[in-house]
């Protein structure tokens, strides 16, 4: 988990081309929301909480890994052979989430295509 967490918010940082298994993908989301939990709790201890329960740590962590979280995702749509843009999916309320979480559950595809 450690090292797909590293590899995919760290050594790929931003690279938006190239593919990503489906347990690396999923290893990277499970340590992203280990992290976010930790970082959470230990900026409520540090800071406080504001009325609607973020403090400064949290976001300036959700800030900070929201272009590797989308580039990881991309990775991953093009492991199963979809465009990158697909991403946007997402922005359908309701089902436009549900979609891509079946995309991600999928089996990767071994041809050899641009990404």
């Amino acid at each position: 988990m450690v090292e797909a967490t590293k590899k995919a918010f760290i050594e790929n940082y931003a690279n938006f081309k190239g593919r990503t298994n489906r347990s690396d993908f999923w290893w990277a989301i499970l340590g992203y929301f280990i992290a976010s939990f930790i970082v959470g709790f230990v900026g409520g201890l540090l800071f406080g909480t504001s009325e609607n329960n973020v403090n400064i740590l949290t976001t300036v962590f959700m800030l900070a890994t929201i272009v590797p979280a989308l580039a990881l995702e991309v990775r991953r749509l093009h492991d199963i052979n979809k465009s990158g843009w697909f991403v946007l999916v997402s922005l359908i309320p309701f089902v436009g989430s549900i979609i891509l979480i079946i995309w991600f559950c999928g089996d990767s595809v071994n041809e050899n295509n641009s990404y």
